[in-house]
């Protein structure tokens, strides 16, 4: 493992991206970390995640963070709420929107509506539905390009985990800081 200090200099690492998806603890908890070079890579995790119904679940009845962080030789130069950017599709249903940090569903209303079953929620929860698109307004978002040099694959590097509010270790690809760390798991295929 390699030393803050080493982690940290300017010859160790190159530039690069994290996607943060985190709930904090209470019904729900998720701390997964993604550090990635491309932002073709940042997209398609995103895509993934919310493009099944547990991730609309979690960003949308518990209010789950989605942070996009520019890395440029280990420092933290930009972060990104891409929430405001987010629409979600999903058939039967008003476009989900998440400005101001708040989901345009109310599930509240929903669940005291209709029977459990009939709810958007126990349909997310148990994948019976998902969004038929993922809508980013990647323009909007106005994510920076990375500068050369950029991190290699493999790569470890130090973060700032916003869900543990502190800085620590990541490895390129998939880090879960919140059961431990899971450095692979569904996401490293896509990430070469």
């Amino acid at each position: 493992m390699l030393s803050p200090e080493d982690a940290m200099s300017k010859e160790n690492q190159g530039s690069f991206y994290t996607l943060e998806l985190h709930v904090s603890p209470g019904g729900a908890r998720r701390g997964d970390c993604f550090v990635v070079n491309d932002l073709a890579a940042v997209k398609e995790i995103l895509s993934r995640d919310l493009g099944s119904g547990s991730g609309v679940y979690l960003v949308g009845w518990y209010g789950e963070s989605i942070l996009l962080s520019v890395y440029v030789p280990g420092e933290a130069r930009r972060t990104i709420d891409l929430l405001p950017f987010i629409r979600l599709v999903i058939p039967g249903y008003p476009v989900l929107t998440f400005e101001d940090g708040e989901c345009s569903f109310d599930f509240e209303e929903d669940e005291a509506a209709h029977e459990e079953e009939e709810t958007l929620s126990y349909k997310l929860f148990g994948d019976a539905i998902r969004p038929s698109e993922v809508i980013v307004d990647w323009e909007a978002a106005n994510v920076p390009p990375l500068p050369a040099p950029i991190l290699p694959a493999g790569t470890e590097v130090r973060v700032h985990s916003n869900y543990l509010g502190h800085d620590r270790e990541a490895i390129y690809g998939h880090n879960d800081f919140e059961g431990g760390d899971d450095r692979g798991g569904r996401y490293l295929d896509m990430l070469g």
